[in-house]
Parts: structure tokens; sequence; C-alpha cells
């Protein structure tokens, strides 16, 4: 709830900076990016069939181990009431020998927006849809919008490390914020240590998927174009 009630307020703020900005527009910049982003290297195998995410109750365990039913797990945050784990092939193998009621989460990686889905480690950055443009808008200051995903579900803490950098003002499925932050911030935020992927919010983000088939439909070459590359003016911190 506490989490909650900061991140309310933290969007307040950024919507009020937003109607002063209105009357008080400053100078800005688009930044043209790359339809695909290299993915992320990673120590571990990052494709989907050879990792599995799980929940474990800690009451599920009856008394075990978490070592004696998973081994060494890739990754592993403690919840207080449940673990969540990373598992590779044997570790998660050993985890459906031991008996142990689990929950398994398959999408645990995968970023909803619009009208893409896609895990950002395994499938990089979806093309640009047919019939948009794309762009990163920026500020001046360089300041823009960006998502950032954590490997689990949020605590107020990994809120808080986001909050220090940036403004969380949206939560997207899964595990992933829409944040108002510095454009060279990645580094900082990934060295929270809860932060999986941080990518930029792209300007074809926005078109919802029911304004995508319409546009698809009637190709409307000139509503595409307004949701290309474009100037903007946005609080700079």
């Amino acid at each position: 709830m506490k989490g909650r009630i900061y991140l309310l307020g933290a969007t307040v703020a950024v919507i009020s900076s937003l109607l002063l900005q209105l009357l008080a527009p400053a100078p800005t910049v688009a930044v043209d990016l790359p339809a695909h982003l290299p993915q992320s290297p990673s120590g571990h195998n990052n494709d989907r069939a050879q990792r599995h995410v799980v929940r474990i109750n800690d009451t599920d365990l009856r008394g075990r181990s978490l070592h004696s039913v998973v081994g060494d797990a890739w990754r592993l945050e403690d919840y207080g009431s449940y673990y969540w784990l990373e598992l590779d092939e044997a570790q998660y193998r050993q985890l459906r020998q031991s008996g142990v009621h689990f929950e398994e989460y398959p999408d645990h990686g995968i970023v909803e927006i619009s009208n893409y889905r896609f895990d950002p480690l395994i499938d990089g950055i979806p093309a640009v849809a047919a019939g948009l443009s794309r762009a990163m808008p920026q500020t001046a200051a360089g300041y823009s919008l960006q998502l950032v995903q954590l490997y689990g579900p949020t605590t107020d803490k990994a809120l808080a490390q986001i909050q220090d950098i940036g403004v969380a003002l949206q939560y997207i499925p899964n595990f992933t914020y829409l944040v108002w932050a510095p454009s060279n911030a990645t580094a900082a935020l990934q060295k929270t240590g809860n932060v999986r992927w941080v990518g930029p919010y792209y300007s074809d983000f926005r078109i919802t998927p029911a304004w995508l088939c319409a546009l698809q439909q009637k190709g409307n070459d000139s509503f595409a174009s307004s949701f290309g590359p474009r100037r903007w003016n946005a609080p700079d911190h």
C-alpha cells in the first residue's frame, strides 16, 4: 500500500509539472533510434525453453530447506512468505521430482504493451508495426520515457530505487514500469540489482491494438505519420 501511495503521489507531481510546461514550453529534440536493440548479454541461458521462473510458498516446503529442493538457483528473491526463483533445466527437474508444490510463470519476462508482446532479452525489440514510424522523443536536457522491467513482483524497496533515479508513471505487464528518467540512466537502474531490463518507450508503443487495426484496414498514411518522430514538451525533471 505504501508503494502504491508513493507511486500515485509521484504521478500527480509529474502531471502537474507537465501542465506547467505547457505554459512555458522548453526547447526539445527528437532522437531516432533503430527498430531493433541488441539482446542483452547474460551469464545464463536466455532460451525460454531452458529457463523456468517459479514461486514456492514457504509453507509448501514443510520444513525442508530450499536448497534441498532446487539446489543453487540461478536467481533467488525472498519475499518473506514465498520465494521467487529462476531455474535452469536441471534445477527445474529437481524441483519437480521433490514433490513440493510450486507455481510457474511462463510469461515472466514478457512485456505486453500496445500491439506488442515480447521478451526483450530473448526476442529483442520488435520491429515497428506496418504503417507506423518509430522514434524516442527526449527533452533537450536528456530526459525521456523508458521501460524498466523488474525480475519479479514489485517491492517497496525496488520501487523506491526507481523513484530515486526517475519517476514511475504506470505499471505495464509483466513486472514493468513506464519511467520518466534521464536517457543515460540505464546503468544506474541496473545497478539496483532488481532490474532485468531497461529500454526505450518508443512513439509507436502508444498505439492501441484497436487504433492499429483501423489504421491498417484503411491505410491512412497521414494518421500513421502523426505517430512517428515528433517534437514534444515535457518536464526536464
